[in-house]
């Protein structure tokens, strides 16, 4: 990232699942069935590449909603706006809708152009298939489309469905990232020349830097597949360091993931293809091709505080 510090704002009515959300990407499950109310602004850093990161939580209960449009500052320098919908509570569209509104009235007042994503949340597994949501879904996806300034990109998301959040996550974030253009193309020429079904590129907080797909239609299983990988790390933390885990899926597709530090950052690297190719051979391909690319493009520091397995 080019800048020192980034702001992350999550905004939205109370019980939309702001804290939540933010606990799952930090990986704070254990506090997710303790969660009460949030008393005003809660904040939380995390490090991305190197870049601190703060966290707002916008209590959202009226009393504080009302607090914020008035005095305003809680809105000022934000890089990347949330906006929390909880699809469960149609009751409550219209008041979430004008809630968004007074925002974007105060950032185009301070002429702020932060990115902006909606999370259509608690879009639970059991109801990813129910008519009736997804009727409610296309209605507020419309609906603040229309009441939205610029490009405005719309997600489902559940907490129940880590995937929804680490692409939520990982698209707005993406928008912060310098030069990430450049290694989608590195990606892109590699999977075509290596004959490749995927590979995904992640920073250690499941964040996703880079991915390309072979066909975007296998995309969704891909990425549940590389979630359970990542979450396997996760589970066994006691391991220094985990260096590389294979998986082999319905005798048709292998995965490779392998860890990458680079300027004293922790990334991982995922290869998909199908059963005929070795992928240990093109890992040893990608180490001589492409990683002093990619290690040029994120580096700040140089080769000396770089490791590679």
């Amino acid at each position: 990232m080019e800048q020192k510090y980034c702001k992350i704002l999550y905004a939205g009515l109370g019980n939309a699942g702001k804290t939540s959300i933010i606990l799952s990407l930090e990986q704070e499950y254990s506090k997710l069935s303790k969660i009460s109310p949030t008393l005003g602004i809660e904040r939380s850093s995390i490090d991305l590449m190197g870049t601190e990161t703060i966290l707002w939580d916008l209590g959202g209960q009226e009393k504080f909603r009302e607090k914020y449009i008035r005095d305003e500052r809680s809105f000022l320098d934000t890089d990347l706006l949330f906006y929390i919908v909880d699809i469960k509570d149609e009751s409550l569209y219209d008041v979430s809708l004008k809630y968004y509104k007074e925002i974007l009235n105060i950032l185009k007042e301070y002429n702020e152009t932060p990115e902006i994503i909606i999370c259509i949340h608690k879009f639970d597994p059991e109801i990813l298939d129910n008519k009736d949501f997804m009727e409610k879904f296309e209605k507020l996806k419309k609906l603040f489309l229309e009441n939205s300034i610029g490009k405005v990109k719309v997600f489902k998301t559940s907490i129940y469905d880590r995937k929804s959040l680490v692409e939520s996550f990982s698209y707005g974030i993406s928008k912060l990232i310098s030069d990430l253009n450049k290694i989608d193309l590195l990606l892109l020429n590699f999977l075509d020349d290596k004959k490749l079904e995927g590979v995904i590129f992640f920073e250690k907080n499941s964040l996703i830097l880079s991915e390309v797909y072979k066909s975007d239609e296998n995309k969704p299983f891909f990425l549940t597949i590389i979630m359970d990988m990542l979450t396997t790390i996760e589970n066994i933390k006691e391991m220094k360091r985990v260096n590389e885990i294979y998986l082999v899926i319905n005798k048709q597709f292998q995965f490779l993931l392998k860890n990458l530090v680079i300027d004293e950052n922790i990334f991982f690297f995922v290869l998909i293809g199908e059963m005929f190719i070795n992928l240990q051979d093109i890992w040893s391909n990608f180490l001589r091709e492409l990683y002093p690319k990619l290690e040029s493009i994120i580096s700040k520091k140089g080769n000396n505080n770089s490791t590679i397995d």
